[in-house]
C-alpha cells in the first residue's frame, strides 16, 4: 500500500505508527484517538451518523450511494464541462450514470459543446434526472431543438447548430424528421432524410407534414418518392 494516495490526500504510509502497523479499530468515547480523526478530517458527528451493524444496515449504504451516485457524477460533469475537459466529459458519460438537469443541456448548447451532447443521446442518458428513476423524463431532440432555437434567435445560427446534431446520424427511436417539422425546419428534413429513411415508413411523418403545413417538404419528398407507396393504398 506504500505511496497509494487515499482520501483528503493522505497516503496509506501517513496512517502507519512508528511500527508501521495501522491504527486500531476507532471508538466514540476513546479520547486516544482524537488526534488521529482529527489527522484525516473525521468528526466525531461523521461517525455517530454512520451506524453499521448488520447486513441489512450495510444494504441501506449501499442502496443510498446508488441513489446519489448519478448526482455526483452530474456535478463531476459539470466541472469538467466548465472547463472544457468535454472528452473528458465524454467518456464519463459513456462508462456511468448520470442524472441531468435542463441547465445542463442548456449551457451544453451555449458552449457549442455538442460532442458530449452527442454522447448523451449515444448512450442513452438523455434524461432528466437518473434514467433508472420513476420521475426521470426523457429529453427527445425536439426539446434540444428547441432549446437551440431559444439560444439563438437568428435562423441561420440556429440552423448551423441543428445540422451538427442531424450529423450525428443517431441510431436511435426518436423521430429526428418530427421534430425538425415540428420546428418548421423543412430544408435540413429534406437534407438528412435520406440517412432517416427509417421515419419516413408507416405513414406517421406524412400525415403529420400535412396536417402540420410542411408544404415545402411534402413537395419535394413527393416528387423524390421519399414514402412508401402502401401508405397511399390505406
Amino acid at each position: 500500500m506504500s505511496g497509494v494516495n487515499l482520501a483528503l490526500g493522505h497516503t496509506a504510509d501517513d496512517l502507519l505508527d512508528e511500527k508501521g502497523r495501522l491504527p486500531p479499530s476507532i471508538k466514540m468515547n476513546d479520547a486516544k484517538n482524537e488526534a488521529f480523526l482529527k489527522q484525516i478530517g473525521v468528526s466525531g458527528l461523521d461517525i455517530e451518523l454512520m451506524d453499521i451493524c448488520n447486513e441489512e444496515d450495510m444494504q441501506q449504504l449501499k442502496k443510498g450511494f446508488r441513489l446519489r451516485f448519478p448526482v455526483f457524477m452530474a456535478n463531476i460533469l459539470k466541472i469538467l464541462l466548465y472547463r472544457g475537459e468535454e472528452k473528458l466529459a465524454c467518456l464519463l458519460t459513456a462508462y456511468y450514470e448520470i442524472s441531468l438537469d435542463e441547465e445542463m443541456i442548456f449551457t451544453a448548447v451555449e458552449n457549442k459543446q455538442y460532442a458530449w451532447l452527442n454522447f448523451v443521446w449515444a448512450f442513452g442518458k438523455n434524461y432528466l434526472n437518473s434514467r433508472r428513476m420513476p420521475n426521470a423524463k426523457q429529453v427527445h431532440f425536439l426539446q434540444l431543438f428547441e432549446c437551440i432555437k431559444k439560444y439563438y434567435q437568428r435562423a441561420d445560427l440556429y440552423r448551423r447548430d441543428m445540422r451538427t446534431v442531424c450529423k450525428w446520424m443517431f441510431p436511435g427511436n426518436d423521430d429526428i424528421l418530427h421534430a425538425l417539422l415540428h420546428h418548421r425546419e423543412d430544408s435540413l428534413c429534406l437534407e438528412f432524410m435520406g440517412y432517416y429513411s427509417r421515419f419516413l415508413e408507416g405513414g406517421e411523418l406524412f400525415l403529420f407534414a400535412l396536417e402540420h403545413g410542411n408544404s415545402n417538404f411534402m413537395q419535394k419528398a413527393l416528387l423524390e418518392s421519399a414514402f412508401d407507396k402502401s401508405i397511399f393504398k390505406d
